[in-house]
């Protein structure tokens, strides 16, 4: 094998159309000694040995080679390195460094596509239904969707998602990395249909020269703006929702965030190492910013969300004007029934005793309904239920004569904006249920990324 590393330029064509050739050893013998009958016994013997050795290579080349019927090599460097290695079982050796040229039958290996999948600000999922029998598979494709535009095929094979391979993991997992990419999906797709790349041995990675590749997505998971004040007292220069409270709701064109890359329906999920999931209230929040020192970090889930409907109406099925006009009458007709008409009317009228401090609480609620003019999330359901026994008292008073008629009216108003604004919180719960999953998706590789800082940090400490 030695003589084989250093051999002349006609020995070297020599060595590359055997290698190419499907003669056996034999045929490459004879023409060997054909073409060596003028020399003398020592030369020949020479040409021999070197023969013998060509044929050995032959055969290594054979064996580290993908058969012919499969797989045709055609770069000769390439057939050149197989016979200086040493081949092992199973190993094809196949030139992917030097560009993915194999054929099956005539037919080229498809190239894998690295699609990027934008999302708009009023969008809410990229389109993609995702079937998984033994791999990821894209099972359908909304029209006019990001993954429509994007050019995302249908039966195409899910490899990775930004960067992260889906082997192994359940489609959870994988519905979670898209979530978690936010308005920038990056995808490696591949459309296989014979399996040329599993038969060949070739594994589908992000490396292969052969992949058609887009530009490459912001990282979303470790999207960090930072948060600067002049003093500790100073207020930032954003503010975000009363109803939802780690939804940004505006931000000042003039401030610092806003140069940094802060917008408007961005969602919070950390102020430094605190992480906020949920909606723990506004002046929570508020209070969290205030304490944060001069400088420190604001994680976010960059994709910018619609503005609920319920900001504009306060969770109200009534426009504003109207929302006022109803929760003034219904406060006037409390503190009517509770001043005007005696509880000793209204107890003989009914039948049984009405407490006093029901009335009282009356009167406080509709108080409290005219100063904040808006339906609390949290006490809808409340409010719901005292308005319903309320109105039911008020009809088992109607004995009494037509002057609780008017209290019956607006209560019943009263009652019925109640339920449907319930409901329409509800829904409106069940719609932010995607962006939880998509908070604990961020904790956790918040959570990864603080480990791997400490685990630097302490190797880096002397």
């Amino acid at each position: 094998m030695s003589s084989l590393m250093n051999p002349n330029e006609e020995d070297a064509f020599e060595l590359v159309d055997l290698a190419s050739s499907d003669g056996d050893s034999v045929s490459n013998l004879s023409y060997v000694e054909v073409h060596n009958e003028e020399k003398s016994e020592l030369e020949q013997n020479e040409e021999i040995d070197r023969g013998s050795t060509q044929a050995s290579a032959v055969a290594v080349a054979k064996r580290a080679a993908a058969p012919a019927a499969e797989a045709v090599l055609h770069d000769q460097m390439a057939v050149a390195d197989n016979i200086n290695k040493k081949p092992q079982d199973g190993d094809r050796q196949l030139s992917v460094e030097a560009g993915i040229k194999s054929e099956k039958k005539g037919t080229k290996l498809p190239a894998p596509r690295l699609i990027r999948v934008e999302l708009n600000d009023d969008e809410t999922d990229c389109g993609i239904g995702i079937f998984k029998s033994v791999y990821f598979y894209v099972e359908t494709v909304k029209k006019g969707s990001a993954a429509y535009r994007a050019g995302v095929p249908v039966a195409a094979r899910i490899y990775f998602v930004n960067g992260v391979a889906t082997k192994g993991l359940k489609t959870a997992g994988v519905v979670d990395l898209l979530i978690a990419a936010g308005n920038c999906i990056e995808l490696l797709i591949l459309q296989d249909p014979d399996g040329l790349y599993e038969e060949l041995g070739i594994p589908v990675s992000l490396v292969l020269p052969n992949i058609v590749r887009g530009a490459t997505p912001r990282t979303v998971l470790t999207y960090k703006i930072p948060l600067e004040r002049r003093t500790a007292t100073a207020e930032y220069g954003f503010s975000t929702s009363m109803l939802d409270s780690t939804l940004v709701s505006s931000v000042d064109a003039n401030g610092a965030e806003y140069r940094a890359g802060l917008r408007e329906r961005m969602r919070i999920a950390a102020v430094d190492d605190l992480i906020i999931l949920e909606n723990i209230g506004y002046r929570k929040v508020k209070k969290i910013l205030k304490e944060q020192p001069i400088s420190s970090t604001l994680w976010i889930i960059p994709k910018r969300e619609k503005t609920p409907k319920g900001e504009r109406t306060n969770y109200s099925i009534l426009p504003l004007y109207l929302t006022w006009l109803v929760v003034y009458i219904t406060a006037l007709t409390d503190m009517y029934n509770g001043l005007i008409i005696s509880p000793q009317v209204l107890q003989k009228a009914i039948g049984w005793p009405i407490p006093i401090w029901f009335l009282h609480a009356s009167i406080a609620i509709s108080v409290v309904s005219i100063v904040s003019f808006k339906v609390f999330p949290r006490i809808v359901f409340v409010k719901t239920l005292y308005n319903f026994i309320w109105l039911c008292y008020l009809i088992g008073s109607l004995s009494a004569g037509p002057i609780v008629l008017v209290p019956i009216v607006f209560r019943a108003i009263s009652v019925a904006c109640d339920v449907l604004s319930y409901k329409k919180f509800m829904r409106t719960k069940k719609d932010l249920a995607p962006l939880y999953a998509e908070a604990r998706v961020l904790k956790k590789a918040i959570a990864e990324n603080e480990k791997k800082t400490k685990m630097n940090d302490f190797k880096s400490f002397p």
